[in-house]
């Protein structure tokens, strides 16, 4: 099992850039999941995600601060 982000990097890139769009899941303010299709953009292992600062996946980030992401 890979311990570190370099033992799995290649396939990652490959998936990456082969599949493009990814689902990502977000935690609402209740509480809720919410999932939507995003191009995440990657620079290693650090994902972006462009977004406006009062959309519902900033504010949803805001308050819990982490994601799922599928490809």
């Amino acid at each position: 099992m890979p311990t570190q982000f370099s033992d799995l990097e290649a396939k990652f890139k490959e998936i990456t850039t082969r599949i493009v769009w990814c689902t990502v899941a977000t935690v609402d303010t209740a509480g809720r999941p919410r999932a939507r299709i995003l191009h995440p953009v990657w620079d290693g292992s650090t994902g972006w995600i462009a977004t406006g600062r009062q959309s519902h996946k900033a504010k949803h980030i805001a308050n819990t601060p982490y994601v799922s992401l599928t490809y």
